[in-house]
C-alpha cells in the first residue's frame, strides 16, 4: 500500500512539474513572437537542432503580434523593424547620452531599440560609473507608469524594480496603475518580472492584482478577448507558483473556480493540474 502512494506522490510531482515546464514555455514564446525579447526560448533553439547540425536562431524575422488591440477581435501582425542584440558586446554610452534617455523616460516617449539597450547597460550594471545619473527616475512619478508599460515595455519592469529598491511600498502604487489599465501581456511580463527580480515584495498587492484579472476574464464581453485574457492570466498565474512567488493556499479557491469556469481553454487545463498537484505536496 504504501508503494502505491509513493508511486502516486511521484506521479503527481512529475505530472507538476511538466506542466509548470509547459506553462514557462508559452509565456516565453508569447514573450518572443511578441517582440518583447530577442531571445527566443530554449524549446524554440532545441526545435531547430538536430544531429550533426548546430543549433540556430531563425534568420527571419518575427512581427510582434498586438493581443489586445481593442479596435479588432483578433490577433494582428505589424510589422517592425527587426535589430540584432547582442548582450556579450555591451554599447558605450556617454554621460550626455545617459541623460537624454532618462529624460525621454521622464517625458513618456519611445526609446529605440538602441537607446533601451544602452540604458539597460547602466541599470543592470553595478559598476557602470554613470549610475548615479540613475537617481534622477526617482523624479518619475505614478502617473508615468502607464505609459511607461505601455511606451517601453523592454525597460519597464528594470525601471519600476529600480525604484522599489529604494521604496518597497511603492508595489502599492504600481499594482494599483496596472489594476487601471487594459490588462496585456506586457502587464503580465512587468508585473512577473518585478517580483523575479525583488522575490520579497509583500504579496498581498500581487494576489489582489490576479483577482482583479480573474474578474476581467469573468467580465469580458467579447469571447475572443475573453479568451485571450483567459490565456494569458492562466499563464501568469502558472509561472508564479512555477517560481514559488506565491502559493498554492494564496488563492486556492479564486484558482480553482477560475479553471474550472475555463475549463475549455488549455492553459487553464494546465493551471489546475499545476495547482492540484502543488497542493497535495503541500
Amino acid at each position: 500500500m504504501s508503494d502505491d502512494s509513493g508511486n502516486l506522490q511521484n506521479t503527481r510531482r512529475a505530472n507538476a512539474e511538466d506542466a509548470a515546464k509547459r506553462a514557462e514555455t508559452l509565456i516565453e514564446l508569447l514573450r518572443y513572437v511578441s517582440g518583447w525579447t530577442n531571445v527566443p526560448p530554449n524549446s524554440l533553439l532545441e526545435a531547430q537542432a538536430s544531429p550533426g547540425h548546430e543549433r540556430r536562431i531563425p534568420g527571419y524575422p518575427i512581427s510582434p503580434i498586438c493581443f489586445f488591440d481593442s479596435g479588432q477581435q483578433t490577433p494582428t501582425l505589424a510589422s517592425s523593424p527587426s535589430t540584432s542584440v547582442n548582450p556579450a558586446s555591451p554599447e558605450l554610452i556617454s554621460a550626455e547620452k545617459l541623460d537624454g534617455i532618462i529624460g525621454k523616460l521622464l517625458s513618456s516617449t519611445t526609446l529605440s531599440q538602441s537607446e533601451a539597450r544602452q540604458f539597460i547597460n547602466v541599470l543592470t550594471s553595478p559598476a557602470s560609473p554613470l549610475r548615479y545619473k540613475l537617481q534622477r527616475l526617482t523624479e518619475l512619478t505614478p502617473s508615468h507608469y502607464k505609459l511607461l508599460i505601455e511606451l517601453n515595455p523592454k525597460v519597464a519592469s528594470d525601471v519600476l524594480s529600480y525604484l522599489l529598491r529604494s521604496d518597497p511600498d511603492r508595489i502599492n502604487t504600481i499594482i494599483g496603475v496596472l489594476m487601471s489599465m487594459e490588462f496585456s501581456v506586457q502587464c503580465a511580463d512587468v508585473i512577473r518580472k518585478i517580483y523575479k527580480t525583488a522575490p520579497s515584495l509583500p504579496t498581498a498587492p500581487l494576489v489582489t492584482y490576479i483577482q482583479h484579472l480573474f474578474q476581467i476574464c469573468q467580465d469580458s464581453s467579447k469571447p475572443s478577448m475573453q479568451i485571450r485574457h483567459v490565456r494569458v492570466t492562466a499563464m501568469l498565474v502558472a509561472t508564479l507558483l512555477n517560481e514559488g512567488t506565491i502559493k498554492s493556499d494564496d488563492l486556492y479557491t479564486e484558482i480553482n473556480a477560475f479553471c474550472l469556469q475555463f475549463s475549455s481553454n488549455q492553459a487553464t487545463s494546465t493551471l489546475f493540474q499545476q495547482l492540484k498537484a502543488q497542493q497535495s505536496q503541500e
